[in-house]
């Protein structure tokens, strides 16, 4: 019985392997496709940058135009991480708003900007500005780190990234003093002291401290779910909650508490648990000032105040303050017992049942 049981298995898993080889295949033949059809776009998009056809015409002035000096890393370029997204996001702002203060009155003209991008035709105040901007278009990355051989499209990432090995942390907060490696970091800090939340959605104005904080708030109303479990294929919003998804396939418990040493999937049940050994209940209510220890007993203690109740049963569309509470109900409708007397095995439609049956059922045999 045993040996068919195992032969069972081993069938079962060899179906399975022989499922994700076919899948994987299939993901590798459409990669090699997709990657295919990009080279070619490259291709041709070089010779059309290449062609002798394009002729860069400066326009005479009497006197020479006011240049804006413009830093390599203000080129807007595929950003190589989302902390330089964000400081190239900042850094386009300033200088926009600085070009706009400065030429408010001088209107753009082919004179201030006689560079062009024969691709997308955005202009340019100097050649090597338009020539960082090209690789946007053609992907090209010229900077390589001697130590990993990471390839960068502007050497400003390169001497970031080349931190990630040395350690060096150049930046400091004025603040706390806490140093980082890379200037946009530092400038993401500064504004949990200053506040400053330059980021905001224009569907509902909610503002954000960070870039991908709004990225991540636009998919809800957008509804996209850019992140997909390979296993279940279920979509996420978040690359963050995809990961914690995983876990329930992986079964990792990367957290562990320090006092009893059980494990948990993701961080925030840890903070939960260890506030079990430490009885601290840091969520107080503003209207009764009764404390809790879980951020979600707060919010449904917060509706015996306001009186909300936005769960419904879908049979008799009783509302109800709390989800539990509409679980128990539906009980009513289906009858389901789920709970069973660990002495007697009657079941019960609740687990608070269970504990005064085995009251009864001890005060009998004492009276027997």
């Amino acid at each position: 019985m045993f040996r068919a049981f195992v032969n069972e298995r081993l069938a079962a898993a060899a179906g399975e392997i022989r499922a994700l080889f076919e899948k994987t295949r299939a993901e590798c033949e459409e990669e090699l496709r997709r990657s295919q059809d990009q080279n070619r776009r490259k291709q041709r998009l070089l010779e059309k940058i290449l062609s002798p056809r394009v002729v860069l015409v400066r326009a005479r002035v009497q006197t020479p135009p006011t240049r804006i000096k413009e830093e390599p890393e203000e080129e807007e370029l595929p950003m190589e991480t989302e902390a330089d997204g964000e400081n190239h996001h900042h850094q386009v702002q300033s200088r926009s708003t600085k070009v706009s203060a400065q030429n408010k009155s001088a209107p753009e003209t082919s004179a201030t900007k006689p560079y062009s991008c024969e691709a997308c035709e955005i202009k340019f105040a100097d050649l090597s500005t338009l020539t960082r901007h090209r690789r946007t278009h053609t992907r090209e990355k010229p900077y390589h780190c001697l130590t990993c051989q990471k390839t960068f499209a502007l050497k400003s990432y390169l001497d970031t990234h080349r931190r990630t090995h040395t350690g060096e942390k150049p930046y400091s907060c004025e603040v706390c003093e806490i140093k980082f490696a890379d200037l946009s970091t530092l400038t993401r800090h500064r504004r949990t002291h200053t506040g400053e939340k330059p980021y905001h959605c224009l569907t509902c104005q909610k503002t954000f401290a960070q870039k991908s904080n709004l990225d991540t708030h636009r998919r809800t109303h957008t509804g996209e779910k850019p992140y997909s479990c390979e296993v279940c294929e279920m979509k996420f919003a978040e690359l963050s909650t995809l990961t914690t998804h995983r876990r329930t396939h992986t079964g990792d418990k990367p957290y562990h508490c320090l006092t009893c040493q059980k494990t948990f999937a993701r961080k925030s049940a840890l903070d939960d648990h260890r506030r079990t050994h430490t009885k601290e209940k840091p969520y107080s209510c503003q209207v009764c000032e009764k404390k809790f220890r879980h951020r979600s007993a707060l919010t449904t203690h917060r509706r015996t105040h306001t009186g909300e109740k936005p769960y419904s049963c879908e049979v008799c569309e009783i509302k109800f303050a709390d989800l539990s509470t509409l679980t128990k109900h539906k009980t009513t409708h289906t009858g389901e017992k789920p709970y069973s007397c660990l002495v007697c095995k009657k079941r019960f439609c609740e687990s608070k049942q269970e504990p005064i049956n085995i009251t009864k059922m001890v005060k009998l045999k004492n009276a027997g």
